[in-house]
């Protein structure tokens, strides 16, 4: 037991001190500070030993996530991916002819006359008998790629154009295969795969391996068709662009009747009737756009109805 001394003096502590308080059983004490500011004391501390020693505060960690940063990465993730796909899409449109040249002279074999008898052997070499030894492991990866990339991938553009102009332009269309519709009017876009058919006719007449004038006159023709399908739909949105295209193609043709030029013979001739033709129909496509437009502009002028002779 303590001396009467050290109650006093207990009794004579600051006021201010905290001091414990029994609020319950002994065996289920509940204590609270008591002198102690509301402020610094927020709750009350159980106790559950005799000895009355105090638990340390338990603290609870919350994980706040937040959704406004997790919005942003996944938008980030679907951005790369639409621009992983749309990369991968133009880099098989740039290598398209020299893989379809490449795989085609893999696969093309013509029948070459030996001692014993007839054999195919490739064109592009003739040393090599078709599907014999080497060949025989590399010709069918020729021909799987015939089928998906050479054959499948102009459809699969015409598949993507279609899907395109019957549920519309979405942002993810757009990103991932926007060069099928971009700069083009909507109901042109087919002309996008022009290119693609144009690289793959090269490349057929160049596995053939016809003459030079014959190669020519393909060529030519082409050229042609292209002219007049510019000029006959005007696929593109900007007049400056139509015209563009319009002078490149015949830029090609014009080189195209050169060479032709100094081959002379008949396929020359028919390369320079063809040019004629297509050079009216041009002239005639021109005159009469430039005259819808006209009519366009007055009628507009006057307030009047202009759906009648909108370019088409």
């Amino acid at each position: 037991m303590g001396s009467p001394s050290d109650d006093q003096h207990n009794e004579s502590d600051d006021e201010s001190s905290p001091r414990w308080t029994d609020l319950g059983r002994h065996d289920n004490t509940t204590m609270m500070m008591v002198g102690e500011s509301p402020r610094a004391w927020h709750t009350e501390t159980n106790f559950t030993s005799p000895s009355l020693s105090p638990r340390p505060p338990t603290t609870k960690t919350t994980t706040t996530i937040s959704a406004p940063k997790t919005k942003t990465m996944m938008t980030w993730t679907a951005l790369c991916k639409h621009r992983i796909i749309h990369s991968i899409v133009i880099l098989f449109v740039i290598l398209y002819f020299i893989l379809s040249l490449r795989t085609m002279q893999a696969v093309y074999c013509i029948s070459v006359p030996t001692e014993d008898a007839q054999q195919l052997r490739l064109n592009v070499e003739r040393a090599i008998t078709c599907y014999t030894l080497s060949h025989l492991y590399a010709a069918p990866f020729a021909w799987v790629m015939v089928v998906l990339f050479i054959v499948g991938f102009p459809m699969f553009c015409l598949g993507m154009i279609v899907r395109a102009r019957v549920k519309g332009v979405s942002p993810a269309f757009q990103l991932r295969f926007g060069f099928l519709t971009r700069s083009l009017r909507p109901r042109r876009h087919v002309y996008s795969i022009a290119p693609i058919l144009i690289n793959l006719a090269v490349a057929i007449q160049t596995v053939i391996g016809i003459p030079t004038d014959e190669s020519l006159l393909v060529n030519g023709l082409i050229f042609c068709v292209n002219i007049i399908v510019l000029s006959l739909f005007w696929p593109f949105l900007k007049r400056v662009m139509n015209i563009f295209v319009l002078t490149g193609a015949y830029a090609r043709l014009v080189y195209v009747l050169v060479l032709s030029g100094r081959q002379g013979g008949m396929y020359f001739t028919i390369l320079i009737v063809v040019s004629a033709v297509t050079v009216v129909i041009t002239c005639v496509a021109v005159a009469l756009r430039i005259r819808r437009a006209k009519a366009k502009v007055v009628m507009t002028r006057q307030g009047q109805d202009v759906t009648s002779i909108e370019l088409k």
